[in-house]
C-alpha cells in the first residue's frame, strides 16, 4: 500500500506543478494530498509497532529456551532495553523483607554494568517498594523540588521501576534508565 501512497503523492505533486487547475479542483487535490501523507505517517507507524512486537516475541522465544533465572533474566532485561530504548537496565531480587539485591545489570549494548548497586537510584526503588507499584518519571532531575541525591549524582532523566510479582507479594523488580540528555 505505502508504494502505492509514494506514486499517489508524486503524481499529485506533479499535476500541482505542471498544471494550472482551477482553485476548487487545486484545494481538492491538496486535500488528497494530505490524506496521502496521513496514510504514509500512519503505515510507516504500524511498520515499526510490527517490528516492536516482532522483537518482543523473538525475545520471549529465547527466554522460553532458557533455563538458568540470571540467564532468563539478563535476556527479558536486554529485550526491554530494546523495546523501550533505555540505556540501561537492571533486574532485582527482593526478599520478604524488602532487602534488595541485583540478579543482573546492563547496557543497551548488553555489557554488564560494574558496582550495579551504585548505578541505579536506591530512592526510586525504595520508593517502588514502599508503594508497591511502578515508579515512572520522565525528568527525575525536576519531577520534585529536591531530587534524591543518587539522581543528581548518577544524572538520571527517565526512570522506571516495574515491580515483579507473584501470588500478591514483590519478588523482584525491573530497573531501566537513561542517565543524561541524548
Amino acid at each position: 500500500m505505502s508504494h502505492t501512497v509514494l506514486e499517489a503523492l508524486q503524481a499529485l505533486t506533479k499535476v500541482l506543478r505542471t498544471a494550472s487547475p482551477s482553485p476548487e479542483v487545486e484545494s481538492r487535490l491538496a486535500e488528497l494530498r494530505r490524506a496521502a501523507t496521513d496514510q504514509l505517517a500512519h503505515e510507516t507507524e504500524l511498520t515499526a509497532q510490527v517490528e516492536r512486537y516482532q522483537t518482543i516475541l523473538a525475545r520471549a522465544l529465547d527466554v522460553a529456551a532458557t533455563t538458568s533465572l540470571g540467564s532468563v533474566a539478563g535476556r527479558v532485561l536486554d529485550g526491554m532495553i530494546e523495546v523501550t530504548d533505555a540505556r540501561r537496565g537492571f533486574v532485582g531480587l527482593v526478599d520478604d523483607h524488602h532487602r534488595w539485591s541485583i540478579l543482573v545489570a546492563r547496557t543497551r549494548d548488553r555489557g554488564d554494568i560494574t558496582d550495579p548497586t551504585a548505578q541505579l537510584s536506591r530512592t526510586i526503588v525504595t520508593e517502588m517498594l514502599a508503594k508497591g507499584d511502578a515508579v515512572v518519571t520522565f525528568d527525575a532531575r525536576h519531577d520534585d523540588d529536591k531530587p534524591a541525591d543518587s539522581v543528581v549524582a548518577l544524572d538520571l532523566r527517565s526512570v522506571a521501576c516495574l515491580p515483579l510479582r507473584w501470588e500478591g507479594r514483590t519478588i523482584g523488580f525491573v530497573y531501566l534508565d537513561d542517565p543524561g540528555t541524548r
